[in-house]
Formats: structure tokens, sequence, C-alpha cells
């Protein structure tokens, strides 16, 4: 399916996925979901793909012109791809699925991702909280420093992502997404693609704080954010 995305598929395969795509609903989630990860691959990891060494053109001949991901991606393109594989090869249907995408995209985000950005004291932007439908938390979170907030989406659901760094350097996202459907839930903690994680859900919204691996510090922030709400 990567390749039909990439525009390197088979008349003959692109034909059959465009034909099926139609009637199997299933088939149709997995390409946005995978649409979705690719678009989130490649704002997370530019910055390291900026810096990639670029591959020799004899390695490259007889590349397709229509795929848009750069040549010079190299190993930092096999581990993003690893990445958003495996995340999309686990997924699984059901309340807690958005949690799961959320994790394969934070799992590419480095220090570097985040450390040119200036510290920051609040959201600038007013329709982040516009298109969420509620006000966001405060940026002002016990051990970590706000960095930015973007929108970014979930299976047609606006998803805002406010984006820290701990003390130590790791990336730490705070991401909410509208859960109408879904009762409150208490604070639990877990761990996601390896870093740890506090989730929640409030008033109709769903609410996870993941990155880094030191549990006190994600589990300290989350009790914060959860005060403010």
């Amino acid at each position: 399916m990567t390749r039909f995305l990439d525009g390197e598929a088979s008349p003959e395969d692109i034909a059959a996925i465009v034909v099926a795509q139609d009637t199997d609903l299933d088939l149709r989630r997995r390409l946005d979901r995978l649409r979705v990860l690719g678009d989130m691959a490649a704002m997370a990891s530019a910055p390291v793909l900026a810096s990639a060494p670029s591959v020799p053109a004899d390695l490259v001949q007889g590349r397709s012109k229509r795929s848009p991901w750069p040549v010079r991606l190299g190993l930092a393109a096999s581990l993003v791809l690893g990445v958003l594989i495996g995340a999309f090869g686990g997924a699984r249907q059901g309340p807690d699925d958005w949690m799961a995408y959320v994790a394969a995209y934070q799992a590419l985000y480095t220090e570097e991702t985040l450390s040119s950005l200036p510290a920051a004291q609040t959201v600038t932007d007013a329709g982040l909280a516009q298109a969420l439908g509620r006000d966001l938390p405060p940026v002002d979170v016990e051990g970590l420093s706000f960095r930015r907030a973007q929108l970014l989406g979930y299976e047609g659901q606006p998803l805002v992502q406010m984006a820290f760094l701990t003390e130590g350097g790791a990336p730490v996202a705070l991401c909410i997404i509208a859960l109408p459907r879904q009762d409150d839930s208490p604070l639990r903690m877990t761990q996601l693609e390896g870093m740890q994680a506090a989730h929640w859900t409030d008033g109709g919204y769903g609410y996870l704080l993941i990155g880094g691996d030191e549990q006190a510090v994600i589990r300290t922030a989350a009790l914060d954010v959860l005060d403010d709400l």
C-alpha cells in the first residue's frame, strides 16, 4: 500500500486498490491512516533529514520521479518507515486506537526536533481552541518547557498536540481529542512505544501525555494538567 501512496505501484495494482476502496471501508481507513502517518513522519523527522547526506546519483538511477519521498532520506527514512509500519501493523480498532497513532508519531521526535524552538508562555493560535471546541490547558506545566502547539487530526476529529521538553531534554507531547461518546475515566499510567504515558478522559475529551522514560516526570506533569482543567 505504501507503493500505491507513493505512486509506484503497477497500473494493475493501482486500478484494483482504487476499485476496492470504494467498497472496502477497512482498506480505506488503512490508506487514510498511512497518509496521516506519512505526513506526521515528514514533519517530525524534518530536522534529521535536513542534515542527512545525499545519496550518490548512481545508487538511485531508475527511481520513480513521482515518489514524494526525498532521495536523501537514506537510513532516516528506513527508520521512519519502520515506526509507521509497526504502528500500522499493530493498530486495533477501539476507543484508545488514537493513542497508538499519537505514540507512533511521538516516537519520531528527538530533542533536536524542539530545541531550536524558543520556550513560549502561551498558545498564540486561537484557532486551535476553536477547532477543538474547548480552551486549551495552561502551558505552564510542572517540569516541562512549552515549545509549540499544532492542529492534527484523527479519523475526522481535530487533535491538538502541545509539545514540551523536559528539563533533561526529552520531547513530551500533550494531545487532546474530542471523545463525546466516552465517559470520564481517571488518570492511568502506561507505556506506549517504549515511552512513559499518562491518559484520562474528562468532559468528553481524551488526554494523553507522553514522552521520555521518567515515569515520575510524566505523572507529576499529568496531575498538574488535570488540576488545571
